[in-house]
């Protein structure tokens, strides 16, 4: 079955199954992020990138990227593009095991089963091209698709976050990034309460400038701070040298909605600018192929750099609302797990850490990895 079919999800794939296990406890990493149409029905679901917030009465939501879904004996039933979504209890220190699917908004989420199968999340934008100007559709070829790059809690609310996301074409294995938008969305109600709206959009068939590839957005001090990153110069599978670009906008709807409402960082004064061509990097000595941000009650701000599908990353620590000027080196890795299998599009990527399972001892962050095609978390000391 194509990558490209997305959505198509087999509602009777439950009736062909056998249920294996009940859900078990959270474990300790390194293991695999997993909800309970998993480990009931004995499926896999080969997700992409995995953001997650924390939700009232010790739960937390999970909003994955593209989602292959595999059934007991590891055939490939079906395929959703885009993002898929899931909650669920979590606890400190451990891998979330019990989470459940959260069906399209405005889906209702009670009464539902605990065992019931992922289904698209945010919309999919409908009005992409490709390299060669033709309309980016599903086709077995390709498909266009929104996926996140961060989830924020608004200021005053316990359960409205902000999500921003990539849109992006998929084509014949290029993946064209075409626009950045982001939307309001309400945990309690699963439901779309502002948005999507596009806030910056490339010409037809042109990728959007790096500095507006957007993601990792943070609240603080009445400002919406979300980062960006390039790699200028790659070689066998890494980063040599880059930029991880800070963006700022008002914390309110009527600014964070408008293109002309964002700034970037630059050294020169004064330090916000307009001009994506006067951005700088706020880490000297950046190699970024990719890297996620956010804020670590009782550790301040951490930047995961991802520097080669390896797995090789580092990361950067400054105090909370400190956004520039006082990054310094923390933990490090070498390598991870399962990385060393990274082939074609396959790769070790989406190095994203989550507050919630943290502590200020130990970041716990999740990738995907490509040698068993899933999501899972390990553990760095800070």
């Amino acid at each position: 079955m194509s990558r490209a079919r997305s959505a198509r999800f087999v509602l009777g794939l439950v009736a062909l199954l056998s249920p294996l296990t009940q859900a078990a406890a959270d474990v300790a990493p390194p293991a695999k992020v997993l909800s309970q149409f998993e480990t009931h029905w004995g499926a896999s679901l080969g997700r992409d990138c995995g953001f997650s917030r924390r939700l009232p009465s010790d739960q937390s939501l999970w909003v994955f990227c593209d989602t292959p879904i595999y059934d007991f004996s590891g055939k490939l039933t079906g395929f959703i593009g885009g993002t898929t979504a899931a909650e669920g209890p979590f606890s400190l220190g451990l891998v979330p095991t019990q989470l459940v699917e959260v069906p399209t908004p405005p889906g209702a989420l009670a009464g539902r089963s605990s065992f019931i199968g992922p289904a698209p999340f945010l919309p999919n934008p409908g009005n992409l091209t490709r390299a060669d100007g033709t309309a980016c559709t599903p086709s077995s070829t390709g498909y266009p698709a929104a996926w996140a790059s961060g989830l924020a809690q608004e200021p005053g609310s316990s359960t409205r976050l902000l999500i921003t996301y990539m849109e992006v074409c998929v084509d014949n294995g290029a993946l064209l990034v075409e626009g950045f938008g982001l939307l309001e969305y309400d945990a309690a109600a699963n439901t779309i309460v502002a948005g999507p709206t596009e806030v910056f959009r490339a010409s037809a068939g042109t990728q959007l400038a790096a500095q507006r590839q957007l993601g990792s957005p943070i609240f603080s001090g009445g400002n919406l701070f979300l980062f960006a990153s390039i790699c200028d110069s790659s070689a066998f599978g890494g980063c040599s040298q880059g930029r991880i670009f800070l963006s700022k906008v008002a914390a309110s709807a009527s600014a964070w909605q408008h293109g002309s409402s964002y700034t970037y960082w630059t050294s020169a004064s004064p330090s916000w600018t307009s001009s994506i061509q006067r951005a700088q990097s706020v880490i000297s000595g950046a190699t970024p192929l990719a890297v996620t941000v956010d804020s670590y009650p009782g550790k301040g701000l951490a930047i995961i750099e991802e520097t080669s599908i390896g797995g090789s990353l580092r990361v950067w620590k400054a105090p909370a609302g400190t956004f520039v000027g006082s990054w310094t080196l923390g933990p490090t890795r070498s390598s991870l797990a399962g990385c060393d299998a990274a082939s074609g599009l396959n790769l070790c990527r989406a190095f994203t850490g989550h507050p919630e399972i943290s502590s200020t001892t130990t970041l716990l962050m999740s990738y995907f990895n490509p040698a068993d095609h899933h999501v899972e978390v390990v553990s760095l000391p800070w």
